[in-house]
C-alpha cells in the first residue's frame, strides 16, 4: 500500500509540473501572437473600407 501512495504522488506531482509547464507555454505563446478578431453579430466593430481610407488619410 505504501508503495501505491508514493507512485501516486509521483504521478500527482509530475501532472502538476506538466500542468504548471503547459499554461506557461501557452501564455508565453498568446503573448507572441498578436490577434484580433470581431466575432460579433454582422461585424458590427469593424471598420468599413471607406473609413479605413479617410483614417489612413490623417
Amino acid at each position: 500500500m505504501r508503495k501505491f501512495l508514493q507512485k501516486s504522488a509521483w504521478g500527482n506531482v509530475l501532472f502538476a509540473l506538466l500542468l504548471v509547464s503547459a499554461v506557461i507555454g501557452l501564455s508565453y505563446f498568446a503573448s507572441q501572437h498578436k490577434v484580433q478578431r470581431d466575432v460579433t453579430q454582422n461585424a458590427l466593430n469593424s471598420l468599413e473600407p471607406g473609413s479605413i481610407a479617410v483614417l489612413k488619410q490623417l
